[in-house]
């Protein structure tokens, strides 16, 4: 089901390294994050209205509203593993390295900084919600687990579990959660 409200709210969101290189690449155009409020044994999950920033799920006799933390039309503005550069590093006028733009040991010396501590004035990479949707993680199709980021390969499929399971662990993926579907489309823009 998708929510047909439209907004303009401007919402940070992280990504680690490897996410944030196949959105640059313009791979990944979907994200799926855990519906807040859901709970492993409240069993099958169904929609049975939606409203703005809201839906109502009924859960094997319980009913109550999860709120969804983006509408169609909000930006995504992404935070990413980074560090400040000092005034004398090259090149002039740009002032944060970004840990996606550099492979596994290169840059072993820079002092990276979590990306929940990113500040907006750094974010290079703006995302506009064009769909947002539930499903159980585990119901994902391959042409989905594609738009993932995941590269066509024999089995898609299994190699988004083990990216699910890298973020959120194995536990998670067994219990199946409910999740947000959030499609969207990458902003091309200049910080300066």
């Amino acid at each position: 089901m998708t929510l047909v409200t439209t907004s303009e709210k401007e919402i940070p969101i992280i990504f680690l390294p490897e996410m944030v290189r196949v959105i640059m690449s313009g791979r990944k155009t979907q994200t799926r994050r855990i519906v807040k409020g859901w709970r492993p044994d409240w069993g099958n999950a169904w929609i049975v209205r939606d409203s703005k920033n809201a839906m109502a799920v009924k859960f094997d006799n319980r009913e109550g509203i999860l709120k969804c933390p983006y509408d169609i039309g909000d930006i995504l503005w992404v935070r990413e593993t980074f560090a400040p550069k000092l005034l004398h590093e090259e090149p002039p006028g740009e002032y944060y390295w970004y840990k996606a733009d550099y492979e596994n040991d290169m840059m072993a010396s820079v002092k990276w900084k979590p990306a929940i501590f990113m500040p907006r004035e750094a974010c290079r990479v703006r995302l506009k919600v064009i769909f947002i949707g539930t499903e159980r993680v585990q119901n994902i199709s391959n042409y989905d687990a594609i738009s993932e980021g995941i590269m066509m390969m024999d089995n898609p499929l299994g190699a988004y579990q083990k990216l699910w399971q890298k973020i959120n662990g194995k536990r998670n993926w067994e219990e199946n959660p409910l999740v947000w579907v959030v499609k969207f489309e990458r902003i091309i823009h200049s910080r300066k």
